[in-house]
Formats: C-alpha cells, sequence, structure tokens
C-alpha cells in the first residue's frame, strides 16, 4: 500500500504516515494508538529508505519481543499484569528514544548513499 501511495502521490511522507495510520487502526485497540503509528512511521521510512521489507519486518519483530521481555521481567518481579500494562515509564522512554532513531537514519542513509557512489565507480 506505502509503494501504491508513493508512486501514485510522489510524497513520501504522506505515504508512510497514511500507512502507518492504518497500521495502527487495523490493531483494533485505542490504547497506544500513536505509539503504534510512530512505530508504523519508524518502519515505513525503514522500508523506503532500504527498499527490503525483511529489515522492517526483523524491526517490528525485535519491537515485540521487547515488549514481551520486558512485561515477562516485570511479571516475574511481582507486579500484576494490570500494573505493568498501566505503567507510564516506558512512554517516556520513548520520547529519549526519537532523537536516537533520528541519528540511526541519518547514519543509515549517509552509509546508504556512500555504499551507492562506490558501487557506482563516482
Amino acid at each position: 500500500m506505502q509503494n501504491y501511495l508513493y508512486r501514485n502521490t510522489g510524497r513520501l511522507w504522506v505515504s508512510v504516515i497514511v500507512v502507518s495510520v492504518i497500521f495502527s487502526a487495523v490493531h483494533f485497540s485505542v490504547y497506544g494508538f500513536l505509539s503504534r503509528a510512530a512505530l508504523g512511521i519508524v518502519l515505513g521510512l525503514i522500508y523506503q529508505y532500504s527498499g527490503r521489507l525483511w529489515l522492517s519486518i526483523l524491526a517490528h519483530f525485535i519491537n515485540n519481543a521487547t515488549a514481551v521481555l520486558v512485561m515477562y521481567v516485570a511479571k516475574s518481579n511481582g507486579k500484576s499484569m494490570q500494573a505493568v500494562l498501566n505503567d507510564k515509564e516506558g512512554s517516556y522512554l520513548g520520547f529519549l528514544a526519537i532523537p536516537v532513531i533520528i541519528f540511526l537514519f541519518i547514519q543509515y542513509r549517509k552509509n546508504t548513499r556512500n555504499s551507492l557512489i562506490a558501487a557506482d565507480g563516482i
């Protein structure tokens, strides 16, 4: 769907954001809508910049595995599942991750661009 929108509109951000909102809506839960939409944006950009769907799938797997691991550890430490789900500390840590994610995208684009230039012999 992202490819279709991008080819027909020529606008990267429109295609990524629309598909990210749909990605979040498909989970059929209002709780966490914005964080899933943000994840959708990251996954969409990974796909757009790399051209490889498997990288987005891997990032989605790592995100979900990390969430399950954090919930498991919290539950093992005696927290109830309701307390784990209501914990807002992860949301605040997510805001701290934003600059890291932006930095990683910038580095990825630089490295990708440099490797393309080297491959072309320019």
